[in-house]
């Protein structure tokens, strides 16, 4: 069992230094930082690599959450066990929603480095939600098959229907449940109608993968 700390980089190393404080016996250390922030990470992985077993940096696009989702799902691997403890002090608003959002999934614990009027720091706990993924994001078999083929792009209902050996108007009408969970969008081209992902099912299905890949 791991005790992993992954930590959102802004533009300030202060904060970041002073969650080591809170917590002991850490096992591996992540950076999360885009590339604006990269140089930042860089030196704080060579202030504390001597201290911790493992300590690597990972960039990201800071703008997108299901990219930040999906490169700390293939960074990062959590065991039914491990203790996650991030601090989502530093990084964009975007960075550090996407860092609750993979700590929530895995039953982590979150935290937050606060400055205080006299400089001085205080350490605050951010409550976690608990959620059944698989109800929230309409998961059920086939329609995590048909997320799974969409992600590589926008494809006709009748494709679909084809990749996963079911009939047109069983695969319709788990799109319709898709659709109405926000998770995939139409285009319309003449008389043909393709499907893909919306940013909302993307992030989902990350978040469900997420989940899944530690039970």
């Amino acid at each position: 069992m791991k005790k992993i700390m992954i930590t959102t980089v802004g533009e300030k190393e202060e904060p970041i230094l002073e969650g080591f404080r809170h917590h002991s016996g850490i096992d591996e250390v992540y950076f999360l930082c885009s590339k604006e922030t990269l140089g930042i990470a860089e030196n704080l992985r060579h202030t504390i690599e001597r201290l911790y077993p493992e300590v690597k940096v990972i960039i990201t696009d800071a703008s997108r959450l299901d990219v930040i989702l999906t490169d700390l799902k293939n960074n990062i691997r959590c065991r039914k066990g491990d203790t996650v403890i991030s601090n989502i002090t530093g990084g964009t608003k975007i960075m550090v929603l996407g860092l609750y959002i993979f700590t929530m999934a895995v039953g982590g614990k979150a935290f937050y480095i606060f400055k205080k009027e006299d400089d001085g720091m205080e350490y605050l706990e951010v409550p976690l939600l608990k959620l059944d993924l698989s109800q929230f994001a309409g998961f059920r078999g086939q329609r995590y098959r048909i997320a799974q083929i969409l992600r590589e792009g926008e494809l006709t209902q009748h494709s679909i229907s084809k990749k996963v050996n079911l009939k047109d108007t069983t695969v319709k009408a788990h799109l319709e449940k898709m659709e109405r969970a926000g998770m995939i969008t139409y285009r319309y081209d003449g008389k043909r109608k393709f499907v893909s992902l919306t940013d909302t099912g993307k992030t989902l299905l990350e978040l469900y993968e997420i989940k899944r890949s530690i039970h």
